[in-house]
């Protein structure tokens, strides 16, 4: 089940920030990969889900997630509070539709980490967002992460692997790709999305440089032949 905000009024209003959506399969590595873009960059808001997931060993509630019980989050859901919600693994998650809305009208960029059915909800909701999809390097990579991550054994590891073959098959309905495949470099490579964005914003209906056109175009086309290569060996 995906679901948005009925009609969101609330984001009628002028924003001054940037939405960074950031998706991809389960193990591809995305709560790691934002934590260590935040921490370089402090001035970005981090905007936690709510969920109704069990929390896990080593997580902080209001850090990595809000905790909240099924009644607390339906109540959430009746009164229209959270930008989008959806349901992924018998688990509810949705995110604070104030919190994102007072970090972009404050300027600050916003960045929500969401599986790739919230992410689809979240760009009907606000249409000048930034997506990015983060890529495991391999089905096979993406199998030893889940192993050795603890939480999914069995038949449950395997559904998870079934539904990243489903979810990797999306990745061009994202405005980026990004393979984590290094810790070092894919957070440089997340800052220059970053960088270029906040560009393109400040030039938004001005001329731009046709050789900075040129490269972005460039950059896109390597990131999805990449993406191609490791979607084929999810193949099965």
């Amino acid at each position: 089940m995906i679901a948005s905000s009925d009609s969101n009024p609330a984001f009628s209003g002028p924003v001054s920030g940037t939405l960074f959506i950031v998706s991809g399969p389960s193990g591809a590595g995305k709560s790691t990969l934002v934590s260590a873009v935040i921490k370089r960059n402090p001035g970005m808001q981090y905007c936690p889900s709510f969920t109704t997931r069990p929390q896990r060993p080593g997580e902080v509630d209001g850090r990595e997630y809000h905790f909240v019980s099924r009644e607390q989050f339906a109540e959430m859901v009746r009164r229209n509070e959270l930008f989008e919600h959806a349901t992924v693994y018998g688990h509810q998650y949705g995110r604070s539709k104030e919190l994102i809305l007072d970090g972009l009208r404050a300027g600050r960029d916003v960045v929500m980490n969401v599986d790739v059915q919230g992410a689809a909800s979240a760009r009907v909701v606000l249409p000048d967002s930034v997506s990015i999809f983060i890529m495991p390097p391999s089905l096979d990579v993406l199998r030893r992460r889940l192993e050795e991550r603890g939480t999914e054994v069995g038949s449950m590891l395997e559904r998870r692997l079934d539904i990243a073959r489903q979810e990797i098959r999306r990745y061009p309905e994202f405005d980026y790709v990004l393979v984590n495949d290094d810790l070092d470099s894919v957070p440089v490579e997340f800052e220059t999305i970053i960088h270029a964005e906040r560009r393109s914003r400040i030039n938004r209906g001005a001329w731009m440089d046709e050789g900075w056109r040129r490269a972005g175009r460039h950059r896109k086309a390597a990131m999805e032949r990449t993406a191609e290569q490791i979607v084929a060996t999810f193949a099965g």
